[in-house]
């Protein structure tokens, strides 16, 4: 995630998005990425947030967690839900 931020260029409060539209109220240094350019992703008083809309996921989480994605993969593989990965 935080390649992203690197490569992505944010707003004047350290947002970034991708793949969606972003309308961010008092949030700061918070990365959308979504599944469709058309679909509207709200903010409001995020700060250091992660948010991921993949279609059939939804992913929100603090920036400096987003390492545990790989726990969440194990876990759905574990118990036969790759139908999300």
């Amino acid at each position: 995630m935080d390649s992203l931020f690197e490569v992505l260029l944010p707003d004047m409060n350290g947002n970034v998005s991708s793949n969606a539209q972003h309308l961010a109220v008092d949030s700061h240094n918070t990365l959308v990425y979504g599944s469709d350019d058309e679909r509207l992703v709200v903010t409001i008083g995020l700060d250091d947030m992660v948010v991921v809309d993949a279609g059939d996921v939804l992913m929100i989480c603090k920036t400096d967690q987003s390492q545990k994605v790989r726990e969440v993969v194990a876990h759905l593989r574990k118990h036969h839900q790759e139908k999300y990965l």
